[in-house]
């Protein structure tokens, strides 16, 4: 066994190993599940929804609604009000059916156009996204996540823009 390659490209596996490990560190971090946390999450899916359904709108064919974090958190959401958790409810409700309306539009031989009613899903959407942003600007103080500037980690690893 000749060693003396190794001995030589030691610094440079030793300074690989090094950053894969500062990398990981960085990238296994995670903002824990605070009350703020969860309504933002909420809010991002309320806000994507009132997009979709702009969209929609303005005779585009529908596309699949997002409810991930509404399905993910709708069991911790205790700490909100009656009134705006059966509010998120009534709208989530709405979208779960549409997006099963759109799937088996999609599944049927030819496909099949999905006639949404965007007026019955705008009310309890902006209802919604009104109670969350009041939520948080009572709680937090801003009504969305924080901005977050790039560090010299996310260029040098190419996490940031």
């Amino acid at each position: 066994m000749d060693l003396s390659n190794l001995t030589g490209n030691l610094p440079l596996i030793i300074g690989l190993i090094v950053v894969l490990l500062i990398q990981f560190y960085f990238m296994r971090k995670r903002k824990p599940d605070t009350e703020k946390n969860i309504v933002q999450s909420v809010l991002l899916d309320v806000k994507i929804n009132q997009a979709i359904t702009e969209l929609i709108k303005d005779g585009r064919k529908p596309k699949k609604f997002s409810s991930s974090n509404y399905s993910i958190n709708k069991n911790r959401l205790d700490f909100l009000s009656h009134s705006l958790v059966a509010s998120l409810s009534n709208a989530f409700g709405i979208i779960d059916d549409y997006n099963q309306q759109i799937r088996a539009a999609k599944k049927s031989k030819p496909p099949g156009y999905v006639e949404i009613d965007v007026k019955r899903l705008s009310g309890p959407l902006a209802e919604s996204r009104e109670g969350l942003e009041d939520w948080l600007m009572a709680h937090g103080g801003q009504q969305g996540p924080p901005i977050k500037y790039p560090s010299i980690f996310d260029t040098l690893f190419g996490t940031g823009r």
